[in-house]
């Protein structure tokens, strides 16, 4: 079994046995209004609906829930982020010459430079094979920037079979090779590659590189927010 979801009170759970403590695919999703929910009380909700987890993962769809909310979850420790869905549509960018595709495993050694730069990152770093396993498992594509034959800058992008669209999925370039305009060139090349009129990439609304996907052509469309506990 890939993933089971299930229905609740205000939205789904999501688990995913292949990969029990990979944050982004075991997520209790709050789907729409809910004035009626205060923060502790989603606390203990979720304590039941993710019995079992080490971690806690609450994603929150309407905005002026989550923004009630997030206080709250920020001052009980919770990793409390507010994201922005964005869309581009139109014909996919030219492709840069520099942008090669790569099995999803040769990320590995900048997924765990990146996941250790954030203060989650330890913990996450521990699940580098679950999320490989999903990426199989999703089919998502990998395209990279090489330097002496080893990534420095890549992208995973999600286009399921038949969809006509597709997700960045995750986007890194190291440190000592930003300013060089490499993450925009890996995005415009995934979009190439892919060759999508309709192309979604999800970012902190408060953080940089929101700006750098406006200049490739994407658009705020709504905003979501992620409560993270990480584990004990």
């Amino acid at each position: 079994m890939v993933a089971t979801v299930e229905p609740w009170a205000h939205g789904t759970v999501l688990r995913t046995p292949l990969a029990p403590d990979y944050w982004d695919v075991n997520t209790v999703r709050v789907e729409g209004p809910a004035p009626e929910l205060e923060a502790p009380e989603l606390m203990e909700m979720v304590d039941v609906l993710q019995d079992g987890l080490r971690h806690r993962r609450i994603v929150i769809e309407d905005e002026e829930t989550g923004e009630r909310l997030r206080p709250a979850f920020r001052e009980a420790g919770w990793i409390a982020d507010r994201l922005v869905m964005m869309l581009r549509e139109g014909p996919p960018p030219e492709a840069p010459g520099d942008v090669v595709e790569v099995p999803f495993e040769q990320t590995r050694s900048l997924r765990l430079e990146w996941h250790r730069s954030e203060a989650w990152g330890e913990e996450e770093a521990l699940h580098l094979e679950s999320a490989e396993a999903v990426a199989a498992r999703n089919r998502n594509r990998a395209f990279a920037v090489l330097a002496e034959d080893r990534p420095i800058g890549f992208v995973a992008v999600f286009s399921p079979p038949g969809a006509g669209a597709a997700e960045i999925d995750q986007a890194y370039v190291t440190p000592a090779q930003r300013g060089r305009g490499i993450g925009q060139r890996l995005i415009s090349g995934a979009l190439a590659a892919v060759g999508h009129h309709t192309n979604w990439i999800v970012a902190d609304d408060e953080d940089r590189p929101k700006r750098l996907y406006q200049r490739i052509g994407f658009v705020p469309v709504w905003r979501r927010y992620s409560f993270v506990r990480t584990p004990l």
